[in-house]
C-alpha cells in the first residue's frame, strides 16, 4: 500500500512534468537526461497497473535504451564532426532514435505489443502522453524526403487493424494512422501539430476511460454493456475519432488538409484521406454492431430522458466526454 501511494503522489507527478521539462532544454544532453527520467517514471505505472509486467517492463526498457543510446551518441558526435555528408548521416540516426521512441513503422512492432498487453491507464499514457517529447524534438531536426517515407508507411499500416477484434489493437492501429498526420503537421506548423494533439488526446481519453470503467478489451463485450447511455458515448466518440462530421474529430482533419493542400502537399493529403476512411472502417464496425444491438423500447426510453428528463449532471458529462464534442447532443444521462 505504501508504495502504491507513493507512486501516485510522487512519482507520478514527474512522469507528468518530464515532457515539458524536456522539451524547454536547448541542450541534447540535458534533453536526454529528462527523457531517462521519463524512462524511469513511466516503469513504475507499467509495474503496479498490468498484470504481466515483466515483459512489458523488458520490452519497453530494451527498446527505450536502445534509441536513447543512439540519440545521445549522435547528438554528440554532432559537434565533432566536420564533413557535410556524415553529419547528414548523424542527423538521420537522431531522427530514426526519435522514431523509434515514437513507435513510428516500420518500428512499431514493440508499440502494438505493448498495447495488447497492457491496462488502459497505460494504453493512454503510451499512445499520447509519451509522444510528446519525441515529436517536439523532431520538429528541430527535419528531412522533408525522409520524414515523407515514414508518413507513407505510417498511414499504410493502419491495414493491419482491419479484422482485429481487439479494442486495443483497434486503438493502436488507429494511433499510428493519427501519428502519421502529426507528423505531417509538424512538418508544417506547431500550431497545427498542437491542436491536433489536443484534439486526439481528450478524445482518446473519452474512449479508454470508458472501457477501462467497464473493462472492455474486445469488441464482443461492448454488446453486453447494459448502460445505454455509456453505448451512445461511445458511438459518438467513435464518429469523432474517425473524423465524421460535425464532430469536432473532423475539424481537427479540416484544419490539417486545408493547411497542408495551402503548402502544395497535395499527393501526401490524398494519400493519408483514403487510408483514413480505413481506419474509418474499424469504428464503423464498432459503432453499427453497437446500434443493431439497441432494441425499440431502449431507443423510446433513451429519447424519453434526453428530451422529456431534465436530469443533467454536466461535471460527468465534461470527464467522460471530450468537451470538444459539445457540439452534438451528446449528455450524461442519471
Amino acid at each position: 500500500m505504501f508504495f502504491y501511494s507513493f507512486m501516485w503522489i510522487y512519482i507520478f507527478p514527474i512522469y507528468l512534468m518530464t515532457p515539458m521539462i524536456s522539451i524547454s532544454f536547448n541542450s541534447w544532453f540535458s534533453i536526454w537526461i529528462s527523457i531517462e527520467m521519463n524512462l524511469m517514471s513511466f516503469i513504475p505505472l507499467i509495474i503496479f497497473i498490468n498484470k504481466f509486467y515483466k515483459e512489458l517492463v523488458m520490452k519497453y526498457f530494451i527498446i527505450q535504451s536502445i534509441s536513447s543510446m543512439m540519440l545521445i551518441l549522435s547528438s554528440n558526435l554532432i559537434m565533432l564532426i566536420i564533413n557535410q555528408m556524415f553529419l547528414n548521416f548523424l542527423l538521420t540516426l537522431i531522427n530514426l532514435s526519435l522514431l523509434i521512441k515514437l513507435g513510428v513503422p516500420p518500428f512499431h512492432y514493440w508499440f502494438i505489443s505493448m498495447m495488447n498487453n497492457m491496462s488502459w491507464l497505460n494504453c493512454f499514457f503510451l499512445s499520447t502522453w509519451q509522444k510528446i517529447t519525441p515529436m517536439i524534438l523532431l520538429m528541430y531536426n527535419f528531412f522533408n524526403m525522409f520524414m515523407f517515407y515514414f508518413i507513407i508507411i505510417s498511414s499504410l499500416t493502419s491495414f493491419f487493424g482491419i479484422n482485429h477484434q481487439s479494442l486495443r489493437l483497434i486503438l493502436a492501429y488507429s494511433s499510428i494512422n493519427h501519428m502519421s498526420w502529426m507528423i505531417l503537421n509538424l512538418m508544417i506548423s506547431e500550431n497545427l501539430w498542437l491542436l491536433y494533439f489536443i484534439s486526439y488526446l481528450f478524445i482518446n481519453m473519452s474512449i479508454m476511460m470508458i472501457f477501462n470503467k467497464f473493462k472492455l478489451f474486445y469488441i464482443n463485450q461492448i454488446n453486453n454493456l447494459k448502460f445505454l447511455n455509456f453505448k451512445l458515448i461511445l458511438i459518438l466518440n467513435f464518429f469523432s475519432i474517425s473524423s465524421l462530421p460535425p464532430f469536432f474529430g473532423f475539424m481537427m482533419k479540416w484544419f490539417s488538409i486545408n493547411t497542408n493542400l495551402f503548402n502544395n502537399l497535395n499527393f501526401i493529403i490524398l494519400l493519408l484521406m483514403l487510408i483514413s476512411l480505413l481506419t474509418f472502417s474499424f469504428y464503423m464496425k464498432i459503432s453499427i454492431n453497437m446500434m443493431l444491438n439497441f432494441k425499440l423500447i431502449n431507443k423510446i426510453n433513451m429519447m424519453y430522458k434526453i428530451f422529456i428528463l431534465n436530469k443533467i449532471n454536466y461535471m460527468k458529462f465534461f470527464i467522460m466526454i471530450s468537451f470538444l464534442n459539445l457540439w452534438i447532443l451528446n449528455i450524461w444521462l442519471i
